[in-house]
């Protein structure tokens, strides 16, 4: 098993139950171009680019408190402790991505009071 399939495994077995009323912070991450990128270049390439995508966000997410929620395409959902943790998680995703080519990365982040 990879590290990457590895850390989705365990991170399913610990579901993320949103404390209700409560602030929560979410991030979505998503690779610009995917689409035109997997339709051009086929298959594999996409998965490549979706390992390299892996290998910028994955690190920054545990070093920085964060849970995958799901997995979304070409991105993922999470979840972080505070907003500031996904600030930080944000800001080395993005340096990472840069040091990865062909990893446009983009992030958005969300916090608010959580509801059922």
């Amino acid at each position: 098993m990879s590290d990457d399939a590895a850390i989705e495994w365990v991170a399913g077995l610990f579901p993320f139950r949103a404390p209700r009323g409560r602030p929560v912070t979410l991030m979505f991450t998503d690779i610009a171009g995917f689409t035109t990128h997997a339709a051009t270049l086929g298959d594999r390439a996409a998965l490549r680019l979706l390992r390299r995508h892996d290998r910028a966000v994955l690190p920054a997410l545990r070093w920085h408190g964060g849970q995958i929620l799901k997995r979304l395409g070409d991105g993922l959902m999470a979840v972080f402790p505070q907003p500031s943790d996904a600030v930080a998680a944000a800001l080395a995703m993005q340096h990472a991505a840069a040091r990865r080519p062909g990893v446009g990365l983009r992030i958005g982040i969300h916090s608010g009071a959580a509801s059922s």
